[in-house]
C-alpha cells in the first residue's frame, strides 16, 4: 500500500511542478505526466470523479499542446522588398482597420526600410517595418491582421529572425515596447 501513496504523491508532485512552468508547453508536458499517473491513482484508490478529472486535463492538454504545434509550423516571416505587390495589397486589404486602430499613422516606407511580412500558411497575417540603428533593428510599425492576436504575431515574428539568421549575430531587435522571448 506505501508504493501506491508514493505514486500518487509523484503524480501530484508533477501536477504542481507544472504550475511552475513559465513556458506554457512545458506545463502542458508536466500536468499531462501528473494528470497520467494520479489517474492511475485514482482508479486504484477507486476514486473515479478524480480518475475523470484528470482523464479531462489530459484531453484539454493535448488538444492545446497539438493546437500550438499547428500554429507554429504554420508561421512564417519573409522579408520584402519595398515595391513588392504583397505589401501594397495587405495594407489596402486591412486600410479600415489600420486607420481605426493608428488613426494618426503617416507611414513612410523608403529604399532604407526593412520591410518584414509574418504568414500563417499562404496568407500575410502582418506586417513590420523597421530600419536598421547602430546594428540593430528598430521597428517603427507593426500591425497584425483581424483574427490574429498581435502579441502572438510579434512574438512569432521576433523568433523567425533570431532562430533564422533574419538578424547579425548580437543584435536586437527593438520594437517601440518592451517584449521579451
Amino acid at each position: 500500500m506505501i508504493y501506491l501513496e508514493i505514486f500518487g504523491y509523484i503524480g501530484t508532485a508533477l501536477v504542481l511542478l507544472s504550475m511552475m512552468m513559465t513556458k506554457l508547453s512545458m506545463l502542458r508536458i508536466f500536468n499531462i505526466c501528473g494528470s497520467v499517473i494520479s489517474a492511475a491513482y485514482s482508479y486504484l484508490s477507486d476514486a473515479m470523479p478524480v480518475v475523470l478529472l484528470n482523464l479531462g486535463l489530459i484531453v484539454i492538454n493535448l488538444i492545446h499542446l497539438v493546437m500550438e504545434g499547428i500554429k507554429k509550423k504554420q508561421f512564417n516571416v519573409i522579408s520584402k522588398d519595398v515595391n513588392d505587390e504583397v505589401i501594397n495589397a495587405f495594407l489596402e486589404k486591412n486600410c479600415e482597420d489600420i486607420k481605426k486602430r493608428f488613426p494618426d499613422l503617416v507611414l513612410n516606407i523608403g529604399n532604407g526600410s526593412k520591410i518584414y511580412m509574418v504568414y500563417s500558411g499562404k496568407e500575410p497575417v502582418g506586417i513590420f517595418v523597421g530600419g536598421e540603428e547602430n546594428g540593430d533593428l528598430r521597428i517603427s510599425f507593426g500591425y497584425s491582421a483581424p483574427g490574429y492576436k498581435y502579441g502572438e504575431v510579434v512574438m512569432r515574428f521576433m523568433t523567425e529572425l533570431k532562430n533564422n539568421g533574419g538578424i547579425s549575430e548580437g543584435s536586437e531587435i527593438l520594437m517601440p515596447y518592451k517584449i521579451s522571448i
